[in-house]
């Protein structure tokens, strides 16, 4: 009886420390989240505990320990080592940052063929009813792709997997896919269909119209700005892209900022005369 209630005691300090991690891990405080969830493993060995911790240090910058962290999941020796799509991904990505192509194309090969399979045996056991924690993973999946720069990848994953997205995020990869693929409306066209979520994406889509109609070249667009979505929030800054060389009706553009700001901070900087030279250059949205 004392054992069985020392087992319950550890599964349930670790459920606690799990879900402190993945709060976390939110709120973009890697290290801590990294500490969390290592405090976790040692109460309980769980599979998606460790892709967490092994997402956690690949955030925090330190790939070259990550490995390390998944090595037990994907143990080829191990016959149920416990791998699962979430496991694949990150491995991936982790891989990729390494500069190793070659070994993060093998595991995005896994991951897409894991999610494939375990969805597939959901269904079939008759638990099709509430998948979205599993679809989750849909969305570190096509991460795996963006970071290899495998556009048409991140798209062709979006369109076979569309009914079950359950993230912004699917729809704002597959939009930054279409927008560096120069399919300038489709993006604009999937950052309209999230933009009620937040005015970032509302900034985003007059960007892909802008592109499209030539006012401001093609360029490359970042997979990161999601991540960054919470600094974006809380700094009110956007996104910064300089356009050098550009000229457009004798007006010379050296950056194009897209940012957005409260009405009274706006109204502040308008009537600050030293701002004057400023004021014909920018377009109001609201």
């Amino acid at each position: 009886m004392r054992e069985a209630a020392g087992v319950k005691i550890k599964v349930k300090r670790a459920d606690e420390l799990v879900t402190k991690g993945k709060e976390l891990l939110a709120k973009g405080d890697f290290d801590a989240a990294e500490k969390a969830f290592a405090a976790a493993l040692e109460e309980e060995e769980a599979t998606p505990t460790r892709n967490n911790l092994a997402l956690a240090v690949f955030m925090a910058g330190a790939p070259r320990r990550a490995p390390a962290v998944l090595e037990p999941c994907l143990d080829p020796e191990k016959e149920n080592a416990g791998a699962n799509p979430f496991t694949y991904a990150p491995a991936a990505r982790i891989h990729c940052s390494l500069g190793q192509e070659e070994q993060a194309r093998r595991r995005l090969q896994q991951a897409v063929r894991s999610f494939e399979e375990g969805l597939r045996e959901l269904r079939r056991c008759g638990l099709g009813q509430d998948l979205r924690s599993f679809f989750e993973y849909t969305v570190i999946i096509m991460q795996a792709a963006a970071d290899l720069g495998d556009h048409r990848s991140v798209f062709d994953l979006y369109r076979h997997w569309e009914s079950d997205h359950v993230s912004r995020e699917n729809k704002f990869l597959a939009a930054v896919a279409c927008f560096n693929l120069g399919r300038y409306k489709r993006a604009a066209s999937l950052w309209s269909s999230i933009a009620q979520t937040h005015r970032v994406f509302s900034g985003m889509q007059q960007v892909a119209f802008l592109v499209e109609r030539g006012v401001i070249p093609p360029f490359p667009m970042d997979y990161d700005l999601y991540c960054n979505i919470n600094q974006i929030m809380s700094e009110k800054w956007l996104l910064v892209k300089r356009c050098h060389g550009f000229r457009y009706n004798h007006i010379t553009t050296v950056e194009l900022i897209i940012a957005h700001s409260n009405e009274n901070e706006y109204k502040a900087f308008i009537a600050n005369k030293k701002n004057e030279a400023l004021h014909s250059r920018i377009i109001v949205m609201k």
